[in-house]
């Protein structure tokens, strides 16, 4: 008999025998954030971050371009195809890093573009790490296009991280102890 599951949906259930808990009754539990929104990132060292949804416009691609900044301060970035404009070169072009072999760890893609963001005016080192949430994209185009502001703009206020603490030996088997079977509680019978 289970005696106690300190799940909520087995609550009501405290006395009842069970089979196994099956995974699609179990709450859902999500471990950091997931993407919701396409945004372009600007670090405080000159890189341009895409989030997962925001690279998801540029498709296999393997460099950018910036390109066609206006007098609206409007800088485009456009996932090369192949076809280069008049007087461009492929080593004119922004480098993507190679995806990851596992999909799931591919959380976004950046660029290099330090000097560029300079010769635009945009002082990113005293703005610190910016989001842009307002862009313009194309999935057609490989396109996507956003205002990158004048001068400096007030760095987001963060909180200053701890000093890490040194890594011990938290289980037995780390610690160099042997591990020991724990007493199994109640009338549990798994044979096959």
């Amino acid at each position: 008999m289970v005696h106690s599951l300190h799940f909520p949906q087995f609550q009501e259930r405290e006395y009842t025998q069970m089979a196994g808990i099956q995974r699609s009754k179990l709450p859902v539990l999500r471990v950091g954030k997931t993407a919701t929104e396409p945004i372009i990132s600007i670090t405080d060292n000159g890189q341009i971050r895409f989030n997962k949804l925001a690279a998801e416009v540029f498709g296999d691609s393997k460099s950018v371009m910036l390109y066609d900044f206006n007098d609206k301060r409007e800088l485009s970035i456009v996932g090369y195809t192949g076809k280069l404009p008049k007087g461009w070169t492929e080593e004119d072009l922004f480098a993507l890093p190679a995806p990851s072999e596992d999909a799931a760890k591919h959380k976004g893609v950046y660029i290099n573009a330090a000097a560029a963001l300079r010769q635009l005016g945009y002082d990113y080192k005293a703005s610190g790490s910016q989001n842009f949430k307002e862009l313009g994209m194309n999935k057609e185009k490989r396109l996507i296009r956003f205002t990158v502001p004048a001068g400096a703009l007030a760095k987001i206020p963060s909180a200053p991280r701890a000093p890490r603490k040194p890594k011990e030996a938290t289980t037995a088997a780390a610690a160099g102890k042997p591990a020991v079977a724990a007493e199994a509680e109640g009338e549990l019978d798994l044979t096959i």
